[in-house]
């Protein structure tokens, strides 16, 4: 028996709602890479975010490629007010590679401590995300004057021996140090182009490959 033109109708209605709702809803339910509750993004690319999660005095820091979606937990912040403190910044990511500076302070000792014991230890450490390599260069970088290169290798300025003077230094692998220019440097010229690293000495600018 043919159907009342009225359910015809309401039938046709009620499919063509469904098709505009459910890539919506779809869109809805599927969740975006390397999304997590409660996390605050420190710096993104296409295809990395590198997030912190934060628990008041504490916080951990994680690193994610979007095509896989899965984090790998890169450091940990902590103040415990008393003994000892770490924190973690100037988050930097170049390809598959994550750098930041962690910094740890030792207070235990208080007043009477001895030399060298209560001075911060910074490092600059490095992450691939996509081979879990790690590694570390003991580092006190001027403010935000550290570059990435896609290979994994760092730069940065310092301040040099004498007042005045900033060291440019890099690093490739491992824990090396290389101090490759030192002078009348202006750290906030530092800049990376792929692995070519350049800085401005005396008014002019020099380059250097980072390998």
């Amino acid at each position: 028996m043919p159907k009342p033109p009225q359910m015809v109708l309401l039938a046709l209605a009620a499919l063509a709602a469904g098709l505009l709702i459910s890539p919506a809803a779809e869109g809805r339910a599927r969740k975006a890479p390397c999304a997590k509750a409660k996390s605050k993004t420190l710096a993104q690319t296409r295809t990395v975010r590198v997030y912190e999660v934060d628990r008041g005095d504490d916080g951990t820091l994680y690193g994610c490629r979007k095509s896989t979606g899965r984090s790998i937990k890169l450091d940990t912040r902590s103040d415990d007010g008393f003994t000892t403190s770490d924190t973690y910044d100037r988050v930097q990511i170049f390809d598959n590679q994550v750098s930041w500076v962690s910094t740890v302070t030792e207070r235990s000792c208080k007043a009477d401590c001895p030399p060298g014991v209560g001075t911060p230890k910074v490092r600059i450490a490095v992450r691939n995300l996509k081979t879990r390599a790690f590694r570390s260069v003991p580092a006190a970088p001027l403010g935000d004057a550290v570059v990435l290169s896609t290979n994994g290798g760092v730069a940065w300025a310092a301040q040099g021996a004498a007042p005045g003077v900033v060291d440019i230094h890099a690093s490739a692998r491992g824990e090396e140090d290389r101090v490759i220019d030192s002078g009348n440097i202006d750290a906030k010229t530092l800049r990376i182009e792929i692995t070519i690293i350049s800085w401005t000495r005396d008014g002019a600018e020099r380059f250097v490959r980072l390998r």
